[in-house]
């Protein structure tokens, strides 16, 4: 059976579009998981500074602080978990964000 060049133009155009497609997916894929790595290394460098200031972090703060998926507010957070006076002052600086 032979093609129109209409049916040729579909295929080739389908077929292109799947490449594409494919090619945006692991873009996004490798985005994705870069941000997922910065925001897990943001909760792990915030609980680790809390750890060696206060020597034991309670199980309340290490959950709170796993709840943050923002690479910024993160930033933010470690800033005052390396600047607080106490792990009190953490924790309700904590609470109201």
């Amino acid at each position: 059976m032979v093609m129109s060049t209409l049916e040729e133009l579909y295929v080739q155009g389908k077929e292109e579009g799947k490449k594409e497609g494919k090619e945006e997916g692991k873009e996004e894929g490798k985005k994705e998981g870069k941000e997922e790595g910065e925001v897990n290394r943001g909760i792990k460098d915030v609980l680790r500074i809390l750890n060696l200031r206060f020597k034991r972090v309670p199980q309340s703060i290490s959950r709170a602080v796993n709840l943050y998926k923002d690479p910024i507010a993160l930033d933010s957070l470690l800033e005052h978990a390396a600047t607080c006076k106490t792990l009190t002052e953490f924790e309700q600086d904590l609470a109201h964000r």
